[in-house]
């Protein structure tokens, strides 16, 4: 007989969250002490330096689907991609709290291979589950709100400044790669193929990038989550600046030159959900985390202009002409 999330019902469901987490014996770090967990109606901790929070969703349909996505991978990505947000800021991530919406016919097992994702996240990145909430939904949905910290002031996507350069961290491209390869149903039968999947459906984040807020000279960050044209439109109107970028500068790997030869170039300027940095700061700064990280490139400038444009220039000199760099949720 197929047990599903009704037959237990929300508490017991807690409580098997519970079980989880005490049986993943999860270590959390220094930065955070914890003084109150699953058990009572709030959280309670203690972060040192300053605090930094994030929230983000995966809704069914919008952000994933089941018939690609596996409950697991649906954890893992929920929770890695609130990290990102926390490392793009220029701080550590800690905990978070995640609100899980599940339809009643959600089987127990599918209920378990969940959150065995987001437990298998949390182990990876040395970070915990504080608490949450589970609701009834016919969708199925994460909410993750994620708590990070920062030793030095946070930073911003508003501080680039004129005559400053701009990097990426990777390479750019690869998850859309991914997704286009599920949305195909195209044969998984290359080493290539699995590692863009892999890339669409458990992104990881290096948090060797953590604490960037320490190095003098980086002026604006934002992680790359809506693809680098829209993200960077983005970061140059919070500046007030305006911004130029070389298209061959963008690393793209072999994979997605690979299994897209035609539109790579393409796919690494549109692409979203890669969760590498978009950092802005004085070229010996960028040009020194560059050197640090190979996998890393200065790809353009910051210039005068109208405020949030973005102009690409192709491997010959030429302005690429660009489409609508919009989109957002509700449009």
């Amino acid at each position: 007989m197929m047990v599903t999330v009704s037959d237990l019902g929300e508490y017991a469901l807690i409580e098997r969250v519970e079980n989880f987490i005490q049986l993943r014996q999860l270590e959390h770090r220094p930065e955070i002490k914890l003084i109150a967990g699953i058990g009572d109606d709030a959280a309670a901790w203690q972060v040192s330096g300053i605090q930094v929070t994030t929230t983000d969703s995966m809704v069914e349909d919008v952000h994933f689907r089941r018939s690609t996505f596996s409950y697991f991978d649906i954890g893992w990505k929920s929770w890695v991609t609130n990290l990102s947000d926390v490392i793009a800021m220029g701080g550590t991530p800690l905990a978070g709290l995640v609100t899980l919406g599940i339809p009643e016919d959600m089987l127990l097992e599918d209920f378990d291979s969940l959150y065995d994702g987001i437990l298998s996240a949390c182990k990876e990145y040395q970070t915990v589950v504080l608490g949450g909430d589970i609701v009834a939904s016919r969708v199925l949905f994460v909410s993750v709100a994620m708590i990070g910290s920062c030793e030095k002031t946070p930073i911003l996507r508003s501080g680039a400044q004129i005559g400053d350069v701009i990097a990426v961290s990777g390479s750019l491209g690869d998850a859309l790669g991914g997704l286009q390869l599920l949305e195909q149903g195209s044969a998984i039968n290359t080493e290539a193929s699995r590692r863009l999947i892999e890339k669409q459906r458990r992104p990881k984040v290096n948090v060797d990038f953590a604490q960037l807020s320490k190095i003098l000279g980086i002026h604006a960050m934002m992680d790359l989550s809506d693809g680098l044209l829209i993200d960077l439109a983005k970061l140059a109107h919070s500046s007030g600046v305006a911004t130029q970028i070389q298209a061959s500068l963008v690393p793209i790997s072999d994979d997605l030159q690979k299994e897209f030869p035609l539109k790579a170039e393409e796919m690494a300027l549109n692409g979203g959900e890669d969760y590498e940095l978009l950092l802005v700061g004085a070229e010996n700064t960028l040009q020194d985390f560059v050197n640090r990280h190979p996998k890393a490139a200065i790809i353009g400038k910051v210039i005068e202009g109208e405020r949030g444009n973005v102009t690409v220039f192709d491997a010959s000199g030429f302005e690429m002409e660009l489409s609508d760099l919009n989109w957002e949720h509700f449009k």
